[in-house]
């Protein structure tokens, strides 16, 4: 299979808007990014009203839901009012291994648009603009910014507050800090932490120093599906569907036992695992797009420890509860959206020759030996 060019994506890249239209684009990209903020503020107000009304099961959901978009309204006023005071400023040069605004997707497409509504050619092409695949892929990264950048940080500012409220307890009661429950406790909010932080820094930057320029999106709607089911508001259809039943009529042994906090360390073993695999990723960390191929750490030995780590810590999180069949089948539901994921991943990564290499080189997607 050849390897996807950028020929194409370079050579309309070079043929972007010049200085006279600069403000227009700039002033474009600024109106469209305060519509999105402010339809996420609007969403923010009126969500919890429509799900108070719909009952009290619908309220606590879309809260979940709204407890992670609300880092769109932290991050998104503070990147809108930086952006509206600088970003004008034209950076003509383009330097290898340095930061250009002016090559972030959300310029280049308005770049485009304008183009094609100016009229600058005589006789434009009917649908010259949608036909450059470099245009349509910049517009579904303009889509996948939008909806996951809020959600990462989201999480970070969640996850801080989680860190303060143990960090509280453990002032407050002295003696439940050296517990070993507290300690796991307090392991899996830093991994969490510490995903959070790489994957907003992820989404927020991209360029060509350290390989984070984005080579290409995925276009394949099975990959996309299989992706936006395990994020909000996704998500809240699938938790719904695999809910976990935790009561004492699931209980395979008892939670203050010693198999209970073997399963508890082992649990968070692998997350600490998913940490280190967002660390490895740094700026190549995004979903339903290709930075480049990651060789380092984990990486080395398996294609995706990142899934792997989770799916086995979700394992042994839930196996207390196996004692219902039910629970067993909700673990195995979520195992097999995650192996959705790496197939179709892999469907669109094999497009480029360097992951193929990789590919030939690590022979195995998440368990060696097995699968």
């Amino acid at each position: 299979m050849p390897e996807a060019s950028d020929s194409t994506s370079d050579s309309l890249a070079a043929r972007a808007a010049g200085g006279s239209e600069w403000l227009f684009i700039h002033l474009a990209n600024v109106f469209s990014w305060s519509l999105v903020y402010l339809g996420s503020v609007g969403l923010a107000t009126a969500l919890p009203a429509v799900g108070g009304w719909l009952g009290p099961g619908v309220a606590e959901g879309v809260e979940g839901i709204l407890a992670l978009y609300r880092g769109w309204l932290a991050w998104g006023s503070s990147a809108l009012a930086a952006y509206a005071a600088v970003g004008w400023i034209p950076l003509r040069r383009s330097r290898p291994g340095r930061f250009l605004l002016r090559a972030q997707p959300v310029y280049l497409a308005f770049a485009f648009l304008f183009r094609r509504l100016s009229l600058r050619r005589a006789r434009p092409a009917k649908g010259t603009y949608w036909r450059h695949r470099f245009v349509r892929d910049r517009w579904l990264l303009i889509l996948i910014k939008i909806h996951f950048l809020p959600i990462a940080v989201g999480s970070l500012t969640n996850t801080f507050v989680n860190l303060g409220r143990v960090l509280r307890s453990a002032a407050e009661q002295p003696s439940l800090a050296v517990t070993l429950g507290f300690v796991l406790v307090g392991l899996r909010v830093l991994v969490d932490a510490v995903d959070a932080v790489v994957s907003s820094l992820a989404y927020s930057i991209e360029g060509a120093r350290r390989g984070s320029r984005i080579r290409a999106v995925d276009t394949n709607w099975l990959g996309w599906l299989a992706c936006l089911v395990c994020y909000p508001p996704g998500w809240l259809l699938t938790s719904s569907l695999l809910a976990k039943r935790v009561d004492e009529g699931t209980l395979l042994f008892g939670m203050g036992t010693g198999p209970a906090m073997i399963c508890a360390i082992l649990g968070v073993a692998c997350y600490a695992v998913y940490g280190c695999t967002a660390i490895n990723l740094g700026l190549r960390y995004s979903n339903l797009s290709y930075r480049g191929v990651m060789t380092r750490g984990l990486y080395r030995w398996v294609r995706h420890p990142q899934y792997c780590a989770k799916i086995g810590g979700w394992f042994f999180e839930w196996l207390p509860f196996f004692a219902l069949p039910t629970n067993i089948l909700s673990y195995l539901g979520y195992a097999a959206i995650y192996a959705a994921r790496i197939v179709t991943e892999e469907r669109f990564l094999s497009r480029f020759a360097d992951y193929r290499a990789y590919r030939e080189r690590v022979k195995w997607r998440c368990i060696p030996g097995v699968w």
